[in-house]
């Protein structure tokens, strides 16, 4: 009845009949809960999908559900819980799966990655690591336990476990960030070569746009180029504006780290390799390479680029205690129209 022209009102009137006679009904529940689902899709309406999530939760709090029903609910439930960013209820859930099938060690691997996702490391290290008591060589648990002790700073066991799991492991991994610290830990570790081995192996299944380009939020169908002209932003205006009052923003900038150092606030360190970003020394000869191409610059001129590519700033032939001042204008990409500027804000 439900998927018949998705009469849901009805459906739901028929399951709600069921219940006043049989409360702990499993399939009254999952009807009810698929009925709220599809609701929730055809009238853009979160409401109607939350019941259903607690409708799910109910099949499986109750002990007599079929395997099937409590698979189909549970499984459900998790990929509606993630979408709404509900990550106890998808912890809730796996914690069901794993009662009722205690050796299935997926459902183990699968909660320690929701751990992680909810930035509970310890949780989630605890996790793969009991796996790996009982599976050595699960690829998913070596992989991942790799990663935790990278993001805990020991780069060297980090990247011996992440190379066992990513050689070890069935099926895809398509977690970008996985990708991305494996080869960070890689080049830290001044095994670049190696590191982007790992950058191809995500580009080729589509986890990258290219061994370049790591970003972790793409939008398809944008141009990919690693270096603009000022024109093609649509912003030149503004910006030969800005260019034509270089030695005044300069000054400014002077100013200020003489005066107010604090103001200049530390990059992320992932993104440094040696030195300091907040005030980073760029010397004579300074060079900026995105992709694989390389330029210079001259002061007073903006260089335009996508930041999504990586990026690699070095110099020559000056002394220690001269640094260079860099204004940074980041500009949207000019292919995002303004609707979606405005969705992509949060990320």
């Amino acid at each position: 009845m439900i998927g018949c022209g998705h009469d849901y009102h009805s459906a739901i009137a028929i399951f709600e009949t069921v219940l006043r006679y049989n409360p702990d009904s499993p399939r009254a529940h999952f009807g009810i809960a698929r009925a709220n689902d599809i609701r929730s899709e055809i009238e853009s309406d979160l409401t109607f999908l939350d019941i259903a999530i607690n409708e799910y939760q109910e099949v499986l709090d109750i002990d007599d559900t079929p395997d099937a029903l409590f698979n189909q609910a549970a499984y459900r439930l998790i990929d509606r819980a993630r979408f709404r960013g509900l990550l106890h209820r998808v912890l809730q859930a796996q914690r069901s799966l794993i009662d009722r099938y205690p050796d299935d060690l997926q459902l183990h691997n699968n909660q320690g990655l929701t751990f992680l996702m909810m930035g509970r490391e310890d949780d989630a290290r605890m996790i793969f690591e009991n796996v790996l008591k009982i599976s050595p060589t699960n690829g998913i648990a070596q992989a991942y336990f790799g990663y935790i002790l990278k993001l805990s700073g020991d780069l060297e066991n980090g990247v011996i476990y992440m190379r066992k799991g990513l050689r070890a492991v069935r099926e895809v991994i398509a977690d970008p960030r996985f990708y991305y610290h494996f080869g960070e830990a890689l080049t830290r570790l001044g095994k670049k070569q190696e590191a982007y081995r790992v950058y191809n192996v995500g580009a080729k299944v589509g986890i990258f746009p290219s061994p370049y380009q790591r970003s972790l939020y793409n939008v398809e169908g944008l141009t990919a180029r690693p270096w603009w002209s000022v024109e093609q932003t649509f912003c030149s205006q503004h910006l030969k504006k800005i260019e034509r009052q270089w030695t005044i923003i300069r000054e400014e900038a002077e100013t200020i780290l003489s005066n107010h150092p604090y103001l200049f606030e530390p990059e992320h360190e992932e993104l440094i390799v040696d030195g300091e970003w907040s005030a980073y020394s760029l010397y004579s000869k300074a060079r900026l390479r995105v992709g694989h191409e390389v330029r210079g610059w001259k002061t007073g001129r903006f260089l335009v680029f996508d930041d999504s590519f990586e990026q690699e700033l070095w110099f020559e032939g000056a002394s220690a205690n001269k640094y260079r001042l860099i204004l940074i204008v980041d500009l949207w990409h000019p292919e995002v129209d303004p609707v979606r500027r405005v969705e992509f804000r949060s990320i």
